[in-house]
Parts: structure tokens; C-alpha cells; sequence
């Protein structure tokens, strides 16, 4: 089934389509309701369009267009990965003292930061000088594809932002920015170019990573007055602002459709879009005409073997996501579904090892959204580490080897920021001054 069929499905059927979201909807909120916080939540928005995957799967089960193999095997997969993530959410409220320990590590100071916003801007303009635009590509995975190692960029440009804005926040929540007008000039700058950036990227969600960081860097150092304070106080303006960025992005996406009401249209299809994989592989057993060459964990794993260079990019199998998607249309381009753990397990796993893979998947959500934040280890880079995991930790559901693919760059990037810090350190200060403090 490809998008027109499931779309001409869905049209035919929108008021039980609609009835099945509504009840699957008040499902969820009592199910959620104690750990998500606001609408600015990243885990409100994966659980949103987990929403929409599961209504697509019912309405495919009930008009007959999959069979109750399928059926059974979503709903005990997905049953399985609740049960995992939300395992571990009695931990949310509690401190969990870790054993002190003692590394020498630079600190996060206005030379480190002014030096790192400019390294990021230089190479953002690099990028654009050399490639163009995302915003105008028809298909953004085609960005940094073309080998010579310029995906190194797309690593750097990944985690660097995050960074920054987690910096800037900590500066703003220790009123050090304040102090000193040219800094403030400064971040400011830093700020505004960042955010433009977001915009021309193309990506409809990025924009609302200004907003994710914010929750996430309250949700990890809300025992702060400050950021408690800082935190009610400006909530309400984030998500306006994002999703008005995201309208512009549909936007200008979607110049050459003549209807009007394209940008809205387009937004909604983007949720009810997010079960593609399940439309594409379930109905007709499409699914089994993929024929995987490679084990489950080895496809996962691919950016990191491939990255470091353990084996040949040529050697892997081309990505299952791909293959369904031209499986159904005809396409030169990049691009095909996240392998949502359902159909990613029941491929690679079986019926059975499907149910035990999305539990564990569960389970490692729980422990990034409800274990690693209460930690004790009181490290800005440790932090701010934590801060990228819970912005990322939502792809385990939507793609695996995509939260693969972050972790390899949160890896990668911040020993080079570290690194860069150091040497950053040993310019500006004297080697008799003590920076290392404890992890």
C-alpha cells in the first residue's frame, strides 16, 4: 500500500479514522498523563505521533486491509515498549547519589563559548558554500551525502547547537551573561544565527529544538529557584513561536501547490504520515519481500561500523526504511520510513524476539528520560549530555539506528569539544590556576 492508497483509505473511512484517534487519544492521556509535563515536552510529541501510528494500524485492521498477524504483533510489541518506558518512572522525583569521582575537565567559560560559536558559525557558512541550502533540496538526505568525509559536518552541526544553547542557559540561570554588555551582544548574535540556521534547514521539527532544549534543561536542574522562575515565566510564548516557524517552513515548502491550504494540509499529513512504515510493509506481507542479508544488530550499528571505517559503506545492505518506500514509488531520491521498532523487530527478530527487542527499547527510554537526569554528578558536560540524550532518546521508537547514528555523534563531538576547551583554557589561563573540578 502506498501513500495515495492509504490516503484514499483514510478518506473513505475519516469519521471512524477520527472516532479511533479520539478513544485511542483518551487512552493514551491516562496512560502518559503522569510524565508528560507540557506540550513542549520532546516525549508529548513522540508519544503524539505514536498516537497516530497506532490509529493507522487499527484502521488498517478493521477495513481489512492487514491481517490480525500484524495486528497481534503490533499491539504486543507496542505493549511491551510501554511496559519498558515507563519501568523506571518512580526514579523521576528522586535524587540518585552516584560515587564522586575526580577528572581533570575545562571548564564552560565566555572564551570556551565565544570560541565554539564561532567555529560552529564558520563551519555552518562552509557548508552552505559548499552544498547550498536544505531548505531548497528535495530531499535533505542527499545533504551530506557524496563521501570525502563531508558527513563529518552533519555530526558537528548536530551536537554543537545543543551545546551552545545549554551553555547559554546555564550562563542566563548563574546571571553571568548580564554582567558583561559585550557578551551579552554576543549570545545574542550567536542566538539569532543559530535560529536562522533552523529555519533554512528545512526540517519541520528542528525548529522546535530551541523549545525541546529549554524543557530539558529545566527538567534537569529544576531544583534551581532561578530556572524554576525562569521557566513559568516564559513556557507560554516557546511553542507559539515554534510552530509559527514551522508554518513558515511548510510553507515555503510547499510554493509550488497551488492550494491555499497546502502549509496546514501538509502539517497534518506529517502526523498521520508518521505510521507510513506500518501502511508500507504490513498489508499484502510486503514486509517479508525484504530480505535481509545482514543481522538486526548489524544494521543498526551501520553508522558506527561504517564511520569508523570497521567495514565498507559499499558492504551494507541498503537500509529497509529505503527499500519500502521505493518499494511502492518510484523515486530517485533519498529518502523512504523510520523503521519503528515494530516492523524493525518483527523483520530482524521474529514474532517472538520482536515482543523482547521493543521491551529493552522501551526500557532503554526509561532509563535516559527518568534515571539519568537524577543522577548526582554535578558536570556541565554531564549534563549537558543528558540535555541531548532526552532531546534524541525519542528516535529509539521511531528508528533505532537513528538514535545509533547520535550517539556516535554526542561521542564524536564532545571529545572534540572537550579537546577544544582545553586548548582554549591553556591560552587564556595560566597553568597555576585549578579548572579541574569534580564529575
Amino acid at each position: 500500500m502506498n501513500n495515495y492508497d492509504f490516503l484514499d483509505l483514510l478518506i473513505d473511512n475519516i469519521s471512524a479514522y477520527f472516532a479511533i484517534f479520539i478513544f485511542l487519544g483518551i487512552f493514551y492521556y491516562f496512560l502518559f498523563r503522569k510524565v508528560v509535563h507540557t506540550v513542549i515536552d520532546p516525549l508529548f510529541w513522540s508519544i503524539l505521533f505514536s498516537l497516530f501510528g497506532f490509529a493507522d494500524v487499527v484502521l488498517m485492521f478493521f477495513t481489512g486491509a492487514i491481517k490480525p498477524y500484524y495486528f497481534l504483533s503490533y499491539l504486543l510489541t507496542q505493549g511491551a515498549f510501554t511496559v519498558g518506558m515507563l519501568s523506571l518512572s518512580k526514579f523521576e522525583n528522586t535524587r540518585i547519589k552516584m560515587p564522586p569521582a575526580t577528572v581533570s575537565l575545562p571548564p564552560i567559560n565566555n572564551a570556551n563559548l565565544i570560541a565554539i560559536t564561532l567555529l560552529y558559525a564558520g563551519i555552518q557558512l562552509y557548508v552552505y558554500y559548499a552544498k547550498g541550502i536544505p531548505l531548497l533540496y528535495d530531499s535533505r538526505l542527499e545533504y551530506y551525502t557524496g563521501g570525502s568525509g563531508f558527513g563529518i559536518f552533519s555530526r558537528i552541526l548536530d551536537v554543537l547547537p545543543v551545546f551552545l544553547f545549554y551553555s547559554l542557559f546555564e550562563k542566563v540561570a548563574e546571571k553571568k551573561i548580564t554582567k558583561n554588555f559585550r557578551s551579552y551582544l554576543f549570545y545574542t548574535f550567536g542566538f539569532c544565527f543559530y535560529f536562522a540556521t533552523l529555519v533554512l534547514s528545512g526540517s519541520k521539527s528542528s525548529i522546535l529544538i530551541v523549545a525541546y532544549t529549554i524543557f530539558c534543561y529545566y527538567y534537569i536542574n529544576r531544583q534551581i529557584p532561578l530556572v524554576t522562575s525562569i521557566w513559568k515565566r516564559f513556557r507560554f510564548v516557546i511553542i507559539p513561536g515554534a510552530l509559527f516557524f514551522v508554518l513558515l517552513i511548510i510553507t515555503v515548502q510547499s510554493l509550488s501547490q497551488t492550494d491555499a491550504g497546502s502549509p496546514v494540509i501538509s502539517l497534518i499529513y506529517r502526523f498521520v504520515a508518521s505510521g507510513d512504515v506500518y501502511w508500507y510493509t504490513y498489508p499484502n506481507d510486503v514486509i517479508y519481500t525484504y530480505k535481509p542479508i545482514q543481522n538486526g544488530w548489524l544494521m543498526m550499528s551501520n553508522d558506527f561500523l561504517g564511520f569508523f571505517r570497521i567495514m565498507d559503506w559499499a558492504s551494507f545492505q541498503e537500509y529497509p526504511g529505503v527499500y519500502f518506500y521505493k518499494y511502492h514509488h518510484d523515486s530517485d531520491l533519498i529518502q523512504g520510513a523510520n523503521m519503528r521498532h515494530n516492523v524493525f523487530g518483527l523483520l530482524y527478530f521474529g514474532f517472538a524476539g520482536s515482543i523482547i527487542y521493543s521491551f529493552f527499547l522501551g526500557l532503554l527510554v526509561s532509563f535516559i528520560r527518568f534515571f539519568m537526569p537524577r543522577m548526582t554528578i554535578n558536570n556541565s558536560y554531564f549534563k549537558f549530555a543528558c540535555v541531548y540524550l532526552l532531546l534524541k532518546c525519542n528516535a529509539i521508537e521511531a528508528d533505532m539506528t537513528l538514535f545509533i547514528t547520535y550517539i556516535n555523534n554526542l561521542v564524536i563531538v564532545l571529545i572534540m569539544i572537550i579537546v577544544f576547551n582545553l586548548f582554549i583554557t591553556s591560552l587564556f589561563y595560566y597553568p597555576s590556576k585549578k579548572w579541574a573540578y569534580r564529575l
